[in-house]
């Protein structure tokens, strides 16, 4: 089967471990030089979506293990999860707290 970066996107991402929704895909990391897909980037789900991207996280290709209709399963502990470096949103520093 084949998919596009776009049909990723659409897809739930569910741990093996322990059953639990990590969120949908955002992103998808590539090696420029060899052209493969290097990891998965998913933005947890929220209840109101939020103008920052604090709480990404990355999941290695090696830990994906199946790509379905509607749904990846990955196979990761949690404390493997690598959180990105936080980006500034075009609205950070607008507001005081």
């Amino acid at each position: 089967m084949n998919c596009c970066i776009t049909d990723l996107t659409r897809k739930e991402v569910i741990n093996l471990r322990n059953g639990n929704s990590l969120g949908n895909i955002g992103d998808v990391e590539v090696n420029t030089h060899t052209g493969k897909l290097v990891a998965i980037i998913l933005y947890p789900r929220r209840m109101m979506p939020s103008f920052g991207r604090g709480d990404e996280f990355k999941i290695c290709w090696e830990d994906i293990k199946v790509i379905g209709e509607d749904t990846v399963l990955v196979d990761v502990d949690s404390d493997r999860f690598f959180p990105l470096p936080e980006r500034k949103g075009i609205f950070d520093g607008l507001f005081r707290h």
